[in-house]
């Protein structure tokens, strides 16, 4: 509903009344802010992680060290470079790692060295 009010000097403005909406329109802005400020502090928390979800902390080779493996187990076998796949590592001494190959579809493992050197491969 509108009304027509007179000013000084004859001129007219036209006022819209607010509905129920329109007064109501601030408290719903306010609880939506309160409702998204509460979704967001629920992000916080955090799950324990699952018995099976947690790795163990064991020492893997060098990237470099696996390819040297896996370099030495071509010569070993006589088998193309590209046949063989590192597929874990571990630390088996103060110096030295164990890793195991997937060698055209055989186990191998080769222990090597911190310096590179070759020091075992054998069938796993």
């Amino acid at each position: 509903m509108k009304r027509k009010r007179g000013g000084e000097n004859g001129m007219t403005a036209s006022i819209a009344k607010a509905g129920p909406i329109a007064k109501s329109a601030p408290w719903i802005a306010l609880a939506g802010t309160a409702l998204l400020a509460l979704g967001c502090s629920q992000g916080t928390e955090t799950a324990a992680p699952q018995g099976m979800a947690v790795r163990s902390a064991v020492e893997t080779a060098p990237a470099d060290l696996q390819l040297l493996c896996a370099a030495e187990a071509a010569k070993v076998y006589e088998a193309p470079s590209e046949k063989i796949l590192p597929l874990s590592s571990q630390r088996s001494g103060t110096a030295s790692y164990d890793v195991e190959l997937d060698v055209a579809g055989k186990r191998a493992r080769c222990t090597i060295d911190e310096s590179g050197t070759a020091i075992t491969v054998v069938d796993a």
